[in-house]
C-alpha cells in the first residue's frame, strides 16, 4: 500500500490506537493554516483538530514546522499561534501590525480603536480572522514589506496617525504646482499648511471615461484604480471633479464626478432615450420614472431640465408629449384653443380621446388662445356657430 501515506495508513490500521488518529500536523492551503490530524468531535477536542484525508501526503510533528515548511509567506509564530488556536483571531487582537489598503496607505495594529483612548490611535480594528494575514511586530517592518513604493518614514508617520492627526511632512499639490505641509489649515498663522492630503491623488482612466484614485484595488475604497508604478507624464489631481474637468471635456463633468466618486451616484440631470421618445433622469432607477440610472455611455450629453432635453434632443415631438413620456404619464394639454386649419375650425389643446372640442395636443407652432371667440377671430370667413 505504498500509494497511501505511511502516517495515515499506520494511524488508521493499528488496533491498539485509542482514536486511530496520527496527531500529526498537515497544511490547509485554502485557509492558510496548519491542522492537526485528530478527532474534532472528541470531548475537549483541540480546536486545531481536523480529520486528515488520503489526499494529505506530508505530515509534521508540530504546527511551527508545518507553518515554516508550507506557509513561508506568513510569519511562523503567527501561523503557529493561529493554527493551534483555530482560525479565529483573539477577541482583543494580536497587537501586531498589518497593511490597511482601504484608504490612506499605511499600516495599523490588530486591536480595537477607541476615540476616547489615545493609546489606541494606531489600532485599525480587530481582524475577524488572521488566517493568511501577514502580521508584523513593528510598523516599519509592515511598511517596508507592504508599501515599498512609499517613502519609508512617511508610511511610518501615517501609520502612527492611523485615526487622524498630522505628520508635519510636506506633499505636492499638483493642481496648484506647489508643496504644502500636512498640518491643520490656518491661513493666517500657518499659510503653508494644507491639511491632510486627500487619501490619494486622482488620475484619468481613459477606457472608462472616469477618474480613479492612485491606490491599490481590492480594498473597501471602490474608487481606487490601482497604484501607478511609473508616474512620469501622468497628471494627478486633488479630487475627482478637477480630474474630470481637465481630462474628460467631452463628458458632462457632474456625471464624470458622480461615477468616479462611487458607482450609484447620480447628477439628477436628464439625457435622451431616442428609442422610447423621452428623456430620462440620471437618478436611481428603483424610484421609477423619470429615473433611469446613469447613462450607459458616459459621453452622453446631459441637460439640466427635462424641458430642455425634450426641446433640444427631441424637437420633433410636442414638448408636452415628450415631458409626459419622460414622467411616465399621459399628456393632457393646456385646454386652450387653436386653429385646426385643415378643418377650418377651432379646437381645444387636449387629447381627442377626451371628447368635446378636444382636437389633440397642439403643435409647438400652433398659436394658443384663451377662448374660442378669440380663436374664431382668426377664421372670419367661417360662421361663428360652425367655428367650433
Amino acid at each position: 500500500m505504498s500509494w497511501i501515506p505511511s502516517v495515515y495508513c499506520t494511524s488508521r490500521s493499528e488496533a491498539v490506537a485509542a482514536d486511530r488518529f496520527s496527531d500529526k500536523w498537515f497544511v490547509d492551503y485554502e485557509s492558510s493554516v496548519c491542522r492537526k490530524d485528530c478527532d474534532p468531535d472528541a470531548t475537549g477536542a483541540d480546536p486545531s483538530c481536523e480529520v486528515a484525508t488520503l489526499s494529505t501526503y506530508i505530515y509534521y510533528d508540530d504546527a511551527s514546522t508545518c507553518c515554516s515548511s508550507t506557509l513561508g509567506w506568513i510569519p511562523t509564530d503567527t501561523c503557529a499561534a493561529v493554527s493551534e488556536g483555530g482560525t479565529a483571531a483573539s477577541s482583543t487582537g494580536t497587537e501586531k501590525w498589518y497593511a490597511d489598503y482601504s484608504g490612506e496607505q499605511h499600516c495599523v495594529k490588530d486591536c480595537e480603536y477607541d476615540a476616547a483612548d489615545a493609546s489606541t490611535d494606531t489600532c485599525g480594528g480587530v481582524l475577524e480572522s488572521t488566517a493568511g494575514v501577514m502580521l508584523y511586530d513593528e510598523a516599519d517592518e509592515c511598511c517596508a514589506a507592504k508599501f515599498s513604493w512609499l517613502e519609508a518614514d512617511l508610511c511610518v508617520e501615517l501609520s502612527a496617525q492611523a485615526n487622524g492627526g498630522y505628520t508635519s511632512k510636506w506633499y505636492v499639490s499638483y493642481q496648484d504646482y506647489v508643496c504644502v505641509k500636512d498640518c491643520e489649515v490656518d491661513a493666517t498663522n500657518n499659510p503653508e499648511c494644507g491639511g491632510n492630503p486627500s487619501d490619494t491623488s486622482w488620475y484619468a482612466m481613459y477606457g472608462d471615461n472616469l477618474c480613479v484614485k492612485d491606490c491599490a484595488t481590492g480594498g473597501a475604497d471602490a474608487t481606487c484604480g490601482g497604484v501607478i508604478d511609473n508616474t512620469a507624464g501622468v497628471a494627478f489631481y486633488d479630487d475627482a471633479a478637477t480630474c474630470c474637468e481637465a481630462k474628460f471635456t467631452w463628458v458632462d463633468k457632474d456625471l464624470c464626478e458622480a461615477v468616479s466618486n462611487n458607482a450609484g451616484s447620480f447628477t439628477d440631470k436628464f439625457y435622451v432615450d431616442y428609442a422610447n421618445e423621452k428623456c430620462v433622469q440620471d437618478c436611481d432607477s428603483s424610484g421609477g420614472d423619470p429615473c433611469g440610472g446613469n447613462p450607459d455611455d458616459l459621453s452622453t450629453r446631459l441637460y439640466d431640465t427635462k424641458e430642455t432635453c425634450c426641446s433640444t434632443a427631441l424637437g420633433w415631438l410636442k414638448e408636452g408629449t415628450c415631458v409626459a413620456n419622460t414622467d411616465g404619464t399621459t399628456a393632457t394639454g393646456s385646454n386652450n384653443w387653436y386653429v385646426d386649419w385643415g378643418d377650418s375650425k377651432c379646437v381645444q389643446d387636449c387629447p381627442e380621446s377626451s371628447g368635446g372640442n378636444c382636437g389633440g395636443l397642439a403643435e409647438d407652432w400652433d398659436l394658443l388662445y384663451s377662448s374660442s371667440t378669440e380663436c374664431c377671430g382668426r377664421l372670419p370667413w367661417v360662421d361663428e356657430s360652425s367655428c367650433t
